[in-house]
């Protein structure tokens, strides 16, 4: 809830609670940014990511991993599975905020190019 908090002021948030639950939620909102821990019960967090980058939907979502281990074997295996940022704890909020905004929006301006793209094949086809 100490993430969620800091976040909620600029950001609409979702809770899960268990890896599992993070797989369900992120299938059904489509989240522009998912953050997770490793040790997440149920399903940890690089299971989690494992799941999700499976689903087309999902390869391109930013995430970033948090950790109270530093391990730099999983942080490795974590950003070739594609996780974006890797933050060991403690972290600041004011950095992890950084982090957040940085990838929330280089991922919103990947999607309106895309839009514009699309845009553009429709009024050529249409010619």
């Amino acid at each position: 809830e100490f993430i969620a908090a800091a976040l909620r002021p600029h950001y609409r948030v979702h809770c899960a609670y268990t890896g599992r639950q993070g797989v369900g939620m992120a299938l059904d909102l489509r989240p522009d940014l998912i953050i997770s821990d490793i040790m997440m019960p149920v399903l940890s967090g690089d299971q989690m990511v494992s799941e999700l980058r499976q689903q087309p939907s999902m390869r391109d979502v930013p995430i970033i991993m948090l950790s109270a281990m530093a391990d730099e074997a999983m942080r490795l295996r974590l950003l070739q599975q594609g996780v974006q940022d890797y933050l060991n704890k403690p972290f600041s909020v004011d950095e992890l905020l950084a982090r957040v905004g940085g990838l929330v929006s280089a991922r919103q301006r990947t999607l309106q190019e895309l839009r514009r793209s699309a845009e553009r094949l429709r009024e050529l086809a249409d010619v």
